[in-house]
């Protein structure tokens, strides 16, 4: 079996700019079929909300996590290799998700992605996942020290409008949602209260630690100080997660709230918090494993979603925020993709932490599931996850000891 230390990642990395990337909407993909428009939905099926409002299994799903994860290991990868090429990425992907803002209707909104036949269109429901990754990759940039005066004041305009958009928009009687950009009830944008998991609960509280992060407007510390403790409080105890992605954006956020809080004491029970994510999923190494090894169907090609069958468990919620003719264009290898994506997320969640330490098991469970990739016929986007994991796990020696 290959060991960590022998992993060469210089082929996935190639991969992701080569494949999943696109140089015109200067994105990432969640498929190997990024410069291809039949693989996308043209601007008028985008407009009407074909197949779905959140644009779910398109190929354009995920660009905000594909994009944030990115800028992250382009950052490391660059400060650890040395990599000029890497950080020339990171501002291309971040001018590419800031292009993405700047196209929406409705201030402050973060749309999953564009379709590349226009390279402007999206569809009207987001998540609080892509926000958060969106932000995160923002704040990694500028913190990097690497930005231009004027890629700052670029980046500080769009994270002050989605800042202001979770002020406004959030409400108890709309369940706290940051709404469509269309105005209209969200599916996944709920973003504060008691249905929100743990592991949401520093989404709001980021937003506004990032907008005085860049600002140093009082403002945005008051909105984070009444909130943040609630945050934190209510970010434990851990508990069971459909997949592990959940827990990289739990920790991305607490990231960026540990990078806009100067109380000491706060910062300390946030670090805290990190090693206590960590600890959970470096506990879920057999688990993940025994995953990994239930499934072959790790390189199945990606279908054009007009292909594909509909899902009709899934109409419901559709209907729900007014879309009852929407469905869910269904791949059968979601589920072996998201535990490919587990093993990577284990070394990013870790990478994240400073206390908790990636053991043999960590690494050989890395090397395993990354060894399931063939790249000559993979076409999914989780090496983005893998490479970010590396780098992460790169940063902290021990893990390169041979």
């Amino acid at each position: 079996m290959t060991k960590f230390s022998e992993i060469n990642i210089d082929t996935a990395f190639s991969y992701i700019k080569n494949r999943l990337f696109n140089p015109d909407t200067r994105l990432i993909y969640d498929h190997a079929h990024a410069r291809c428009a039949e693989h996308f939905p043209t601007p008028d099926e985008v407009a009407k909300s074909f197949p779905n409002p959140c644009g779910y299994s398109v190929g354009m799903e995920d660009g905000m996590i594909n994009g944030g994860t990115a800028v992250d290991f382009c950052l490391l990868r660059y400060k650890i290799d040395g990599d000029k090429s890497s950080l020339d990425f990171a501002r291309e992907l971040v001018k590419g998700m800031l292009n993405c803002v700047k196209n929406t209707k409705s201030e402050g909104y973060v749309p999953r992605g564009v379709t590349i036949i226009d390279g402007k269109s999206c569809y009207c429901d987001s998540s609080i996942d892509q926000y958060t990754m969106f932000v995160f990759g923002m704040m990694r940039f500028f913190e990097s020290g690497n930005a231009t005066s004027e890629e700052i004041e670029e980046i500080t305009k769009a994270v002050v409008s989605v800042a202001r958009r979770a002020k406004n928009n959030p409400t108890p009687e709309n369940g706290y949602d940051l709404l469509r950009d269309d105005g209209g009830k969200s599916i996944v944008s709920r973003i504060w209260g008691d249905a929100r998991g743990n592991h949401e609960r520093l989404r709001l509280p980021m937003i506004f630690a990032a907008a005085y992060r860049l600002t140093g407007d009082s403002e945005w510390k008051n909105l984070y100080e009444k909130i943040i403790d609630e945050g934190i409080g209510k970010s434990l105890p851990m508990t069971d997660y459909w997949h592990l992605y959940t827990l990289q954006q739990m920790q991305a956020s607490i990231y960026v709230c540990k990078m806009g809080d100067d109380n000491c004491q706060r910062r300390e029970a946030l670090c805290a918090l990190s090693d206590k994510v960590a600890q959970y999923a470096k506990e879920k190494v057999l688990c993940v494993e025994n995953q990994l090894d239930s499934h072959t169907n790790y390189n199945a090609p990606y279908a054009p979603f007009r292909s594909c069958s509909k899902d009709m468990v899934s109409n419901g919620k559709f209907t729900d925020v007014g879309f009852p003719d929407a469905f869910h264009p269904e791949r059968k290898d979601a589920h072996e993709f998201f535990t490919l994506q587990d093993a990577a997320n284990i070394a990013v969640i870790l990478g994240f932490s400073d206390n908790v330490k990636a053991d043999e098991c960590v690494l050989a469970l890395f090397a395993k599931a990354l060894s399931k990739i063939d790249f000559n016929i993979h076409e999914r986007c989780v090496p983005v996850h893998f490479v970010d994991g590396y780098y992460r796990l790169k940063g902290k020696n021990y893990a390169y000891k041979k």
